[in-house]
């Protein structure tokens, strides 16, 4: 079935955080979506990262020697959906985001829906960003940062394909651009576009940080993605029982008990039907059978997701 939205994350080399706008938007309470991730190129687990939650509505496209506008202009050559936005990894989605931008889109027949969002600073500080309605530019009067803007994929489409045309590779900021050419096609044709001054997304800075991976890695993803899913009204249960088990499983590899405990018995919780995630909770109890079914793994060594085992 053809998903309404399409959400386009171009990424490269961001394992620790790629997997918290994924979960992002699968964790919306408008479920008629699909996230095309295009990956640059990647040198980290950003891919692994990506597949982590094991849903069909996450599709991973892997280029090489990509830059970002091109991987948006592939992105949106794969989008299903009828409508499209473009985010990147430092956005984070209210879990009623498309919800209420398809609303906005349903209520007033408009092709180009925006809507605000809060930027937070590295100091700690916030600075909230809203669409003007009203103002004499209709372009000024729109947001259109990452994820702050849909509007129907063809029309995205033809303006990523004309950025590229126009020869610039490197355009500092292509969601803008691009964002900005389909609001001038539908402002040319006497179209509705349609505001919200609610602050549906926020865009963080990237802190530094000393990168992970291996079991490391894979406990983040699973705190990263529980702690998002934890903001909606809807959370996915099979996706918190996976995450969770992701998580506990590394967890446990690295003799992190306490970390491993947790989060199988948040699995439990989740799907408590389901007798492997009591089993893998039981065993985190007997330390020395622990160790031995889930051995540390070697440094270097990238872990199966699937590899949750339970002795039988």
């Amino acid at each position: 079935m053809q998903p309404r939205f399409s959400v386009v994350l171009p990424v490269r080399d961001r394992a620790e955080t790629v997997g918290r706008v994924v979960t992002g938007v699968l964790s919306q309470t408008f479920a008629s979506t699909e996230v095309v991730v295009v990956d640059r190129g990647s040198s980290d687990e950003t891919v692994a990262a990506a597949k982590a939650a094991g849903d069909d509505r996450v599709r991973v496209l892997q280029l090489e020697h990509t830059n970002t506008p091109e991987a948006i202009a592939e992105g949106l050559a794969a989008a299903r959906g009828g409508w499209s936005a473009v985010v990147d990894v430092d956005t984070e989605l209210s879990p009623v985001w498309l919800a209420r931008l398809g609303r906005l889109v349903d209520s007033t027949g408009a092709r180009f829906a925006t809507c605000g969002g809060e930027q937070q600073h590295l100091d700690g500080s916030t600075t909230r960003i809203s669409p003007r309605a009203g103002s004499s530019d209709p372009l000024a009067g729109a947001c259109l940062r990452s994820g702050a803007f849909v509007t129907e994929t063809p029309l995205l489409r033809q303006a990523s394909e004309h950025l590229l045309d126009s020869g610039v590779r490197n355009e500092i900021n292509p969601t803008v651009v691009i964002g900005g050419e389909a609001l001038h096609c539908v402002i040319h044709d006497d179209a509705v576009v349609a505001r919200t001054p609610e602050r549906l997304v926020r865009w963080t800075e990237p802190l530094p940080q000393e990168p992970t991976a291996g079991d490391e890695l894979r406990v983040a993803w699973a705190y990263q993605a529980i702690e998002v899913m934890s903001r909606s009204p809807i959370p996915d249960a099979s996706m918190l029982a996976r995450y969770a088990t992701i998580g506990g499983v590394a967890a446990a590899r690295l003799r992190r008990r306490r970390d491993s405990r947790l989060l199988f018995r948040m699995a439990c919780l989740s799907q408590p039907e389901e007798r492997r995630h009591w089993g893998r909770l039981l065993v985190s109890y007997l330390a020395p059978v622990s160790d031995r079914v889930w051995n540390p793994a070697d440094d270097g060594v990238v872990v199966d997701l699937t590899d949750v085992a339970t002795p039988r």
